[in-house]
């Protein structure tokens, strides 16, 4: 017994002795662990990532299963820059499970999380990781028939900043304030459901929840973005735009549901839209725009030949077109890329392939390509399509004029439509220069666009608006008439039918100038043959013919119809004179100044006359002379003048200026201002060699700017309004019968081409 008993103490104590070892190594291992995990680490990551890891601490509890790590830098490949930076990571395992053969991560979550992304092409700076993480394992073993079980629990990361830098184009993105939450992964689950927010470059935002099935590749994608700016993304278009930008704010709220394996599979609904677009040219000026622009999806669905669409607007548009020698704006925009070897870039290693293959506008527009080329739209519709208060700025510098035409409050509407409809038709509405109201109603055939019936009409334009054309076309300006214009074309496979209906009410032809390029027409004649005895014009001009053909243009054609009744009143007169007779009461109701003219000439007194007769013989009246006049046409004129003359006395050593610098009319009527010489004069003078600035503002230039122009045209004015008055007062009328005031009326101002008194009588 004895014996035994010995035996059992030593069993006892090797028991007691081996359970203290077991302790002090678990003593050790729990208070030396998180040290050894360090070093291992910040030892081993570049053998077996290529990456430099280091951290500033980390704790590993082998009891809990809880670890902390903070300050974890992962560095890029071959440097000291930092590629992931985790500022608090935290992981609990669940020990219990391991000894089960099954992996549980209770939670996982990071706290201040920076990833910096860098593209070159097709390649990336995380490319290397990616082939170390799926490279296969060199020493060959049976595989595993065990499923591995795993469950990773919440997974949180909060504070994540990501930037984006492609280098070529060169793009920068930045992602911050991040959140990430994934509720849980797990082995015998296939589908993964994320929620992520970011804020985009410090202002817009960004919110999605994406479920994803990693045994088919579905996913569903509930995304709203919130004034996301575009700016950003720019370089993308430098390959395709003369431009110096193109921006705007993009916001969303939509429902996405697609396969990775079939991009081109997708059904979707909800609203996009882009506010506050801008898209300026080489020279910094804004050539389009709009206040919002936005997309109402009712359903989308590729697969099943379905396009449905509730409203699509378009808020405040703005559109410049100016045609110039060189072309027009809106082309000189676009640019083919140049395929040249300067915009060739080595990408992933291959030599000579085009940068814009990784473009993401030019695959986005390869996939829409490929949708279309895959399904008809079978089935589609839209409630509405609409423009809204829109203003298109027309400008023409061909005829070496400035020619402008403004159209405000743009509005155009569709009814609603869908695949089953014979036409598509529209409601348009605009004003021209502030007083022509434009109307048109437009019906397109839903099968064949090219088929369409309009009806226009256009009531209270301003003929003289055209002066830069008929002076170019005809040799005459038109200093008087309101046009209204009715048009009703019909187009069927080709065949253009239009009835055109055109009055001028009250026109007036002006003084036949020099022209090169204008037709030997006897306008003034023509005009006044087909007046009728109330001073306007009517006229039906019926134009057909085949739009297949090449040759035929409608312009042309409606021209030379035009054309045909101005020849005709000329050569065949007397039906059309018969119907004109009438009394003429016009030199009552104004007294019309050439441009610059400050003195009363033999068409004024006639005027002045008749005025002054009127009071003499009927004392109990008094007249109301009210001045209006453009003051940008005046000086425009002053501008060219004054420029003209500083440049033939430079010429010419000219000493027969006048007191205030300017030649005498009769010795200005020897030059013209489309002199060739003139204008590489201006050039030297300005530094302005654009096109797409006009004569008349490099005039404004050389005098001064538009403040000298104008102080010159405030005195020219005062001396008309002395000279009229001393004319009255000279034929006996006293200033107590009339009184000369300014027009206060800018838009009539605007659309006064010639200085002139508007008279009306009123009694004491």
């Amino acid at each position: 017994m004895k014996k035994l008993i010995q035996k059992a103490g030593c069993v006892l104590s090797s028991l007691i002795a081996f359970a203290g070892f077991i302790l002090l190594v678990l003593i050790l291992l729990f208070l030396f662990i998180s040290p050894i995990a360090h070093w291992a680490i910040e030892k081993y990551a570049p053998e077996y990532t290529g990456r430099k890891v280091v951290m500033r601490d980390i704790y590993i509890n082998p009891l809990t299963g809880r670890m902390h790590i903070e300050g974890l830098k992962v560095m890029e490949q071959k440097s000291d820059q930092s590629f992931i930076y985790a500022g608090q990571t935290h992981v609990r395992l669940n020990i219990p499970k391991l000894f089960t053969g099954f992996y549980q991560v209770d939670s996982l979550s990071i706290d201040t999380l920076n990833v910096q992304v860098i593209q070159n092409g097709y390649a990336f700076n995380f490319d290397d990781l990616m082939t170390t993480l799926l490279a296969e394992d060199s020493i060959s073993a049976e595989p595993s028939t065990d499923t591995l079980q795993y469950v990773i629990g919440k997974t949180s990361l909060q504070h994540v900043e990501l930037v984006y830098l492609n280098k070529y184009p060169e793009v920068k993105l930045e992602l911050s304030d991040g959140d990430v939450l994934i509720p849980e992964i797990a082995w015998n689950n296939n589908l993964i459901h994320i929620e992520a927010r970011t804020i985009v470059n410090d202002a817009g935002s960004i919110e999605a929840a994406m479920d994803y099935n990693l045994a088919n590749y579905d996913y569903h994608l509930a995304l709203q973005a919130t004034e996301v700016s575009t700016k950003p993304l720019f370089p993308y278009f430098g390959d395709y735009l003369n431009s110096t930008k193109a921006e705007g704010l993009f916001s969303a709220k939509m429902q996405l549901h697609g396969n990775i394996d079939e991009p081109t599979l997708i059904a979707l609904k909800g609203k996009m839209q882009l506010d506050a677009f801008e898209l300026t040219d080489a020279y910094d000026d804004k050539q389009l725009g709009w206040k919002q622009f936005s997309i109402e999806i009712d359903s989308i669905n590729t697969s099943g030949n379905l396009y449905r669409f509730d409203n699509i607007v378009l808020s405040d548009p703005y559109l410049l077109f100016t045609l110039t020698p060189n072309g027009d704006n809106l082309s000189g925009l676009m640019r083919v890329p140049d395929t040249t070897s300067a915009q060739l870039q080595t990408i992933a290693g291959t030599e000579g392939t085009p940068a814009g293959v990784v473009n993401p506008f030019v695959m986005f527009a390869e996939l829409v390509g490929e949708i279309a080329e895959q399904y008809s739209k079978n089935e589609y519709g839209m409630n509405r399509f609409a423009i809204e208060n829109g203003t298109i700025v027309y400008n023409d510098f061909l005829t070496n004029e400035k020619f402008s035409v403004l159209f405000e409050n743009f509005n155009a509407q569709s009814a609603s439509f869908n695949d089953s409809s014979k036409m598509v038709k529209f409601d348009i509405s605009t004003l021209m220069n502030r007083y022509g109201d434009v109307k048109a109603k437009l019906a397109v055939d839903n099968t064949n666009y090219k088929d369409f019936d309009l009806n226009l009409n256009v009531n209270s334009l301003t003929m003289s608006i055209f002066n830069p054309y008929t002076k170019y076309y005809v040799a005459h300006p038109f200093w008087r008439g309101d046009i209204s214009f009715t048009n009703t074309t019909s187009v069927k496979d080709g065949a253009l039918k239009s009835n055109n209906r055109l009055i001028v009410k009250q026109i007036k032809v002006g003084d036949k100038i020099k022209s090169d390029s204008a037709f030997n027409i006897p306008v003034k004649l023509a005009v006044a043959i087909l007046r009728d005895r109330k001073g306007n014009i009517d006229l039906e001009i019926p134009i057909e013919g085949s739009l297949k053909d090449p040759d035929y243009k409608w312009g042309k054609a409606a021209f030379k119809v035009l054309k045909n009744l101005l020849v005709k009143a000329v050569t065949a007169p007397f039906d059309l004179l018969a119907r004109s007779i009438g009394g003429n009461p016009e030199d009552l109701k104004m007294i019309t100044f050439d441009p610059l003219q400050d003195s009363i000439s033999q068409s004024q007194r006639k005027n002045l006359d008749a005025m002054s007769k009127v009071l003499t013989d009927k004392p109990e009246m008094t007249l109301k002379l009210v001045f209006r006049y453009n003051s940008g046409l005046e000086r425009d004129e002053m501008a060219v003048r004054k420029a003209l003359s500083q440049w033939i006395i430079e010429k010419t050593n000219n000493s027969s200026q006048s007191v205030d610098g300017s030649l005498p009319a009769d010795s200005l009527r020897l030059y013209s201002p489309n002199d060739s010489l003139f204008g590489q004069w201006l050039i030297s003078k300005t530094k302005l060699t654009s096109p797409a600035i006009s004569l008349q503002d490099k005039c404004l230039k050389v005098i001064g700017g538009k403040e000298a122009a104008d102080a010159m045209v405030d005195e020219l004015n005062k001396q008309r309004d002395v000279a009229v008055s001393e004319y009255l007062q000279k034929a006996g009328i006293t200033t107590d019968r009339f009184t000369i005031i300014p027009n206060l009326d800018e838009h009539l101002n605007m659309n006064t081409p010639l200085p002139v008194y508007d008279a009306s009588f009123d009694v004491k």
